[in-house]
């Protein structure tokens, strides 16, 4: 039981840097920000420090934990800090370092929703 709420804790805090870089890089186009390492400095400058704090704060949360005497805090801990550190590390030097080399510019990658929607309303029209 309790490792199944270490298991679902971790999965969020091990892609939360990830989600946050890769929106960024995604959103930097609707600046008119077109090209890989444009949209990579925009990215690192707007959510760096921002991601940053927040694995430094949850990382000092995990480590005040250590100091309590129930080995499930102390268990959870070592998760908790192990998983922050590692997906940190992950999302600046490996996920950016692809946006960087092979990140989609200009508008590849792009859903556009426009065309969804109204394919959408053609297929569940009623037929006439």
């Amino acid at each position: 039981p309790s490792e199944c709420l270490a298991g679902i804790i971790v999965v969020g805090l091990a892609v939360d840097y990830v989600i946050h870089f890769g929106h960024t890089y995604l959103e930097a186009s609707q600046l008119g920000l077109e090209k890989r390492g444009e949209r990579w400095a925009y990215a690192l400058n707007t959510m760096g420090s921002t991601v940053i704090a927040g694995a430094a704060t949850t990382f000092f949360a995990a480590l005040v934990m250590q100091l309590c005497q129930i080995q499930f805090f102390n268990q959870m801990a070592t998760l908790i800090m192990l998983t922050i550190a590692y997906s940190v590390a992950y999302s600046l030097f490996c996920f950016m370092a692809l946006m960087y080399l092979v990140g989609p510019e200009g508008s590849f990658g792009n859903i556009p929703w426009h065309r969804c929607r109204a394919r959408r309303a053609r297929l569940t029209a009623p037929p006439r």
